[in-house]
């Protein structure tokens, strides 16, 4: 998805396909998101990426497990959060499954050659 073509106001014009420049800001941060939530209405998808830090547990392994069962909840806390139109969500989908399945087939690759 190196190129695109800009939403124009005259939907009659057609404007020739302009490359894209991404650029990432410095003060962008990659987060690691262990669960996603999905939640679609009629004029969007709000997609929101959570992390999940498993707690730390110090002691004896009887001082573990009493720790563990006394944990009732661990924070998800959400680490970014997108919103995606409905026109652009097949896009997300396909470009998403593409890599997907190149990733598989590397994981796969790399199998086979052990």
């Amino acid at each position: 998805m190196a190129e695109g073509t800009p939403p124009l106001e005259d939907p009659n014009l057609q404007p020739p396909s302009i490359a894209i420049d991404w650029q990432i800001p410095n003060d962008v941060h990659s987060r690691y998101a262990t669960n996603l939530v999905v939640q679609a209405g009629p004029n969007e998808f709000i997609i929101s990426f959570f992390e999940i830090r498993p707690p730390i547990l110090l002691g004896t392994q009887a001082e573990k497990q009493a720790a563990l069962e006394n944990i009732k909840t661990i924070p998800a806390i959400c680490v970014a959060r997108i919103v995606v139109s409905p026109a652009q969500m097949p896009e997300f989908i396909r470009v998403l499954t593409e890599n997907w399945e190149r990733t598989q087939s590397a994981v796969e690759d790399q199998a086979e050659l052990k």
